[in-house]
């Protein structure tokens, strides 16, 4: 089920009143749904690299890139990012 933009708007007009705890409590059930969903519940998320990649980045035992390979990589990922 997909839930509407009116459908949402009626929900954000009931709960930003609520004390700061209440939309805390509610946030997180919200959030521990997710761990439920498939990957692929989120069309049009783009999710990056994956974490051992930028973990790697900060690696002292890893050359850091060169300015032309930094291009490559951002050249790349607007490729990607405007394919979809």
């Amino acid at each position: 089920m997909v839930a509407s933009n009116s459908e949402m708007e009626t929900v954000w007009q009931q709960v930003k009143s609520w004390p700061v705890g209440s939309r805390i409590a509610l946030a997180r059930r919200v959030l521990e749904t997710l761990d439920n969903e498939p990957e692929a519940s989120a069309p049009g998320v783009h999710k990056g690299p994956p974490a051992e990649q930028v973990l790697g980045l900060w690696n002292p035992g890893t050359a850091t890139p060169t300015d032309e390979e930094c291009e490559q990589i951002l050249a790349e990922e607007l490729r990607r990012k405007h394919a979809s």
